[in-house]
């Protein structure tokens, strides 16, 4: 089924063909049906809409409205061209008579108005208002432009031959002076480009679009790099001079709808501000979560495209660019990856239709809350992806095998999704700062994976973790200040803890491990105050054996321990333990 395109659908060029078509449309009615002609007005009134800013430089359109289908003509280039724009005031929509009179006053009066575009016609020149808006013009002293609408006439006293025009002539004199001032009226690309280009050295009141892409040389043409301007409707160009743009980094802060040219091959992530704390030394000052971070490695922010726009509702791509298309506004590539979902998209039913792939970063910041099932087609989830996004509900398709890096980083949801058992792949700091409500419990955040990777949940609010099968590995910081957790429990296959990996799990009371641990990390239970037990599932021996490869507990925490089939040992335990260390101490000395 074809939805409906709304006018912000629209490329600029697009806009043009459209309003054109209109243009054409009420010139075959004007004898034909007013009431629809009206109609056709009226849309064109509100798709060519005046400038009504109060803080950039206007021009003032004065002509009659037995030309606008030529005025018209015109300022929807002034407005839509991709190149240059130009801001403009005109009467739309005003009545006639006193209303009219004082709004053409104030707004020639306006500091902002930068002076007056005149089309010259006969009926023009004959029409009182136009007389009205000549004597503005002369009390305000601002300049103006002429533009002759009648083939080979291009003054006034070009076009008012008659001679019972030469007392208006003698007026139109002191401000119509030289026949050779006004611009020529045509309709081809160039001369009204060349038209403008005129316009802006008068009034400078353009938009210049082209400055505000930045741009490197890549082999084959353009590589959009920067954006410096600061429209929500952004339209990149397909050239910039002779050179094809193939190539988009760029982020656009302010954009709220984007287009893409059909000459785009690549689409890269927008980089990102450097993390500015170097080493462990230049967070000394900073949270400890922070300095906990920096110990694991550092956190690296997952690069978006196009940045991290907010208000960026919709991605277009021309029907013509073999290389992406769009969907309502989401944006994919021919292979089926979803790239990227924009934070404020309102659709939200059918995305993820025939989605192999979904991209790094491709929902992250999303605004909206996401309710949606991925399709069996889907097979990996790139990094970032959910990064920073809210969902209410999401179950994973059986073809899902990855989960990249930092996929779900400070998402936030209300029902936990449960990770298919298909899955095997998780990238570092999966879940890092999860945040949950606060009865819920993560279950079944690891599925069949062998390895919990490093930070997978650091941060995260989780309760509790089951487990469909055990991992094999759980590495450094895998659990680090889950501030919420208050038990865990592993069984038989788990062979290494990393370390850290539980450190600041301020509420845990318990935790269960098992005989077929070979290796637990330094401070793998740091600042776990509320640990009341350590239930150790093999011998006491084993526990020592356990222990004296890596003393990875304090000697508070020793005395929690519990050794399965010896509960009770656990004081003798510890003493022994004392009386080895002693041993080891006096043999290094």
């Amino acid at each position: 089924m074809k939805t409906k395109r709304n006018w912000q659908d629209y490329s600029a060029e697009e806009k043009l063909l459209v309003i054109e078509s209109y243009l054409e449309g009420v010139a075959k009615l004007d004898s034909q049906d007013p009431d629809v002609q009206a109609k056709h007005l009226e849309w064109l009134r509100e798709h060519l809409p005046a400038y009504h800013g109060k803080d950039q430089s206007y021009v003032f359109i004065s002509y009659s409205h037995k030309n606008y289908r030529d005025v018209y003509h015109d300022l929807s280039f002034f407005l839509y061209n991709s190149e240059t724009r130009l801001r403009f005031w005109y009467d739309e929509g005003l009545p006639a008579g006193s209303d009219w009179s004082r709004a053409a006053s104030e707004r020639i009066a306006d500091p902002y108005c930068a002076g007056v575009i005149f089309y010259l016609s006969e009926a023009f020149l004959k029409s009182p208002a136009v007389r009205e808006e000549i004597a503005m013009l002369k009390a305000s002293g601002k300049p103006f432009v002429t533009v002759a609408l009648e083939e080979g006439r291009y003054s006034a006293r070009a076009i008012l031959t008659d001679p019972a025009d030469q007392a208006l002539l003698s007026t139109l004199d002191e401000i119509f002076p030289d026949e050779n001032t006004a611009l020529r009226y045509e309709k081809d690309y160039e001369n009204i480009l060349y038209r403008i280009h005129k316009i802006e050295s008068v009034f400078n009141v353009t938009e210049n679009v082209m400055s505000d892409f930045i741009c490197e040389e890549r082999p084959d043409g353009l590589a959009l790099v920067d954006y410096i301007g600061n429209k929500t409707e952004v339209y990149i160009p397909e050239k910039i001079g002779n050179s094809e743009i193939v190539e988009i980094s760029a982020a656009f802060p302010n954009a709220a709808t984007l287009f893409i040219p059909k000459t785009v091959k690549r689409i890269l992530p927008s980089p990102i501000p450097e993390d500015t704390y170097e080493d462990l030394e230049a967070l000394e000052t900073t949270s400890y979560f922070r300095m906990m971070e920096a110990s694991f490695g550092g956190f690296a922010e997952t690069p978006r495209l196009f940045g991290t726009p907010s208000q960026l509702a919709a991605i277009y791509v021309d029907n013509d660019n073999p290389y992406f298309y769009d969907r309502n506004g989401v944006l994919y590539s021919r292979d089926n990856t979803l790239l990227r979902f924009p934070p404020n998209c309102p659709h939200t039913e059918g995305v993820l239709d025939g989605v192999v792939k979904i991209g790094d970063g491709a929902f992250a910041d999303c605004n909206v809350l996401l309710d949606f099932d991925f399709p069996d087609t889907v097979e990996a989830i790139g990094d970032g992806a959910f990064a920073n996004t809210s969902f209410q509900l999401m179950e994973l398709g059986s073809s899902l095998k990855t989960v990249g890096a930092s996929a779900f980083n400070e998402a936030a949801t209300n029902m936990l999704f449960f990770l298919p058992d298909s899955v095997h792949t998780l990238g570092d700091w999966t879940y890092r700062n999860l945040r949950t409500p606060g009865d819920l419990s993560a279950n079944f955040l690891f599925s069949n994976v062998e390895t919990i990777p490093r930070g997978a949940c650091f941060g995260a609010d989780i309760r509790t973790v089951l487990f469909s099968g055990m991992p094999k590995h759980i590495e450094d910081g895998a659990f680090a200040l889950c501030s919420q957790l208050q038990s865990m429990e592993l069984q038989e296959g788990v062979l290494t803890i990393g370390d850290r990996a539980f450190v600041g799990c301020a509420k845990m009371t318990h935790i269960i491990l098992p005989k077929s641990l070979v290796h637990i990390g330094e401070d793998a239970f740091l600042d776990c105050d509320k640990l009341k037990v350590i239930r150790y599932m093999g011998t006491t021996m084993q526990f020592l054996q356990l222990y004296l490869e890596n003393p990875f507990l304090s000697d508070e925490q020793l005395s929690l321990v519990v050794c399965n089939n010896q509960p009770f040992r656990r004081l003798s335990a510890f003493r022994l333990l004392k009386k080895i260390e002693k041993a080891r101490a006096l043999l290094d000395d």
